[in-house]
């Protein structure tokens, strides 16, 4: 049974913790009221460092490979630190999703040596990349986890996994945990 006490302690059996904002379990960034853009933020600032860190002397426009290549190293390098956990985060706010194909955006131009003066599109740099947009990425991969869990063997994994995900079009109000 979870107790809110006057001095912010949670009390859980016998055991005291202090409330905090937001905690880390897992490498997801769970905040108060699980909003994710905490775990947005953070996978957006890793994936930026691993871009222009350690890949940035291959993305650069003087560089031998090709754009196709480039497109690959995001896919299998970058991409995967972004869309980390999204069947958690997958219902966060539209705003916090856009930040991620907002870099997503900016990767593709380093990919294809394009600047924001060259005129070309998004929607031209996703078709060249045969890149969907992230929406529509991690919507197949949750799409893929939950089929994935309604045909496990364990009766209680299967039975959790009914997902629509039409459901969630409002957003949940947040309540703290009521002294008892």
């Amino acid at each position: 049974m979870l107790k809110k006490v006057e001095n912010d302690l949670v009390m859980l059996g016998n055991s005291n913790f202090k409330w905090q904002e937001s905690v880390k379990y897992l490498g997801v960034i769970l905040d108060r009221k699980l909003l994710f853009k905490e775990h947005i933020d953070r996978s957006i600032a890793i994936a930026n460092g691993v871009t222009f860190s350690s890949f940035y002397c291959l993305f650069k426009k003087n560089n031998s490979l090709d754009s196709a290549e480039k497109v690959f190293l995001y896919k299998v390098y970058v991409r995967p630190i972004l869309t980390y956990a999204c069947q958690i985060f997958n219902n966060c706010a539209k705003t916090h999703l856009k930040k991620i194909q907002v870099f997503q955006n900016k990767i593709l131009r380093l990919c294809y040596n394009t600047n924001w003066d060259d005129f070309i599109s998004n929607e031209t740099l996703h078709s060249r990349a045969e890149l969907p947009l992230i929406r529509d990425f991690v919507d197949k991969l949750v799409n893929r986890f939950y089929n994935i869990c309604q045909t496990h063997d364990n009766v209680l994994i299967s039975s959790l996994a009914i997902y629509n995900n039409n459901l969630f079009t409002t957003r949940f109000k947040y309540r703290l945990p009521i002294a008892i």
